[in-house]
């Protein structure tokens, strides 16, 4: 992750409206796992969905369900540059920071796709990938703040992800 945008709102027990807000540039490394099962539309046309387990920062772990759309330049046969688009949701860990809301994600990115023989390849990628969320508020003094007080709570995260992933 590199950019992250936070804002919150919520009523104390005392009554009185708690609103905090945060944005900036920030280093945070986070994992992501994933299995895609692909159909090809055209020889240089595919639709695929992809799931897996990630990160979005810190204490807070997902599992995407994601769409995503893939061009490839010479053809999928071919060793070619290729462009990726894909949309889609993020249920949240019960035990992490998580919102009650599934994340809404985004990724666009591309690479180069190397074909080794037979049905397998192999694709170097770059994204840049998003994750919007409503994360729970921590409590000044223990725990998270009761989602009936939270008027809003929503997070931006921008990460830029490098990848490597083995096609048969």
């Amino acid at each position: 992750m590199f950019f992250r945008s936070y804002h919150f709102n919520y009523i104390s027990d005392d009554g009185y409206r708690v609103d905090g807000k945060s944005s900036g540039f920030e280093l945070w490394s986070n994992g992501f796992a994933s299995g895609k099962l692909s159909l090809a539309l055209s020889e240089r046309l595919s639709i695929g969905l992809v799931s897996g387990y990630r990160g979005s920062w810190e204490e807070n772990r997902m599992v995407p369900l994601m769409v995503e759309f893939n061009y490839y330049s010479r053809g999928y046969w071919s060793d070619c540059f290729f462009g990726e688009i894909g949309a889609g949701v993020g249920f949240q860990e019960k035990k992490s920071r998580g919102g009650e809301e599934p994340a809404v994600l985004s990724r666009l990115g591309g690479g180069y796709h190397y074909v080794l023989g037979g049905p397998f390849s192999l694709d170097f990628k770059v994204a840049l990938s998003s994750v919007f969320e409503s994360p729970r508020i921590p409590s000044p003094t223990e725990g998270y703040i009761e989602m009936h007080n939270v008027r809003q709570s929503r997070a931006t995260h921008c990460a830029l992800e490098f990848s490597l992933s083995l096609n048969f």
